[in-house]
């Protein structure tokens, strides 16, 4: 089973939809859609489409990022240290080394997502590449490159987050 996809829609909705079944929703990263949002995203999709969400952002950065600020998100004074990084703080809940990791993921029936580029994911049944553009947001994946993903990897979610993500999400379906 392999699925690729783009983490957001970088064409129109409706022509993303007649290409890909997976998006990765890059709101939940600001803040938790309403229910209301989340059926509307439903409602336009094909039966077999699927959206896979992106954590939030108090779990996985830190309060000095823009993007708090970009989702008008107020934080207690005097709490920020509390927030970001997968602390292990009553704020972001949990330890998070590579064995906390796994054993949550175990525990949960989670899937550790991962840049293949980075690191090895700790725990997955199925395997979740977020591919960011490997050394940096510009980067264009070479064909040898996606070759790699396709013959070290072979099945999961490949979801491109750079600015070519649409064509390299082709040319690695290809």
């Amino acid at each position: 089973m392999t699925k690729i996809g783009c983490c957001c829609f970088p064409k129109g909705m409706k022509h993303y939809f007649s290409r890909f079944k997976l998006v990765e929703v890059q709101q939940t990263f600001y803040k938790p859609p309403q229910v209301a949002t989340a059926l509307m995203w439903r409602g336009k999709t094909p039966t077999d489409f699927e959206f896979a969400i992106k954590a939030w952002q108090l779990i996985t950065h830190p309060c000095s990022s823009p993007t708090y600020r970009k989702a008008g998100l107020n934080i207690p004074q005097g709490k920020e240290a509390s927030y970001g990084f997968f602390r292990p703080t009553a704020e972001v809940m949990g330890a998070w080394s590579d064995e906390g990791v796994r054993a949550l993921c175990e525990e949960l029936d989670l899937v550790h997502c991962v840049d293949p580029f980075q690191r090895e994911p700790l725990y997955g049944v199925v395997s979740y590449f977020r591919l960011h553009g490997g050394w940096g947001y510009r980067h264009k994946y070479t064909d040898e490159e996606l070759k790699w993903l396709g013959d070290r990897w072979g099945e999961g979610y490949f979801l491109f987050n750079n600015l070519s993500m649409y064509d390299d999400a082709l040319r690695l379906e290809r």
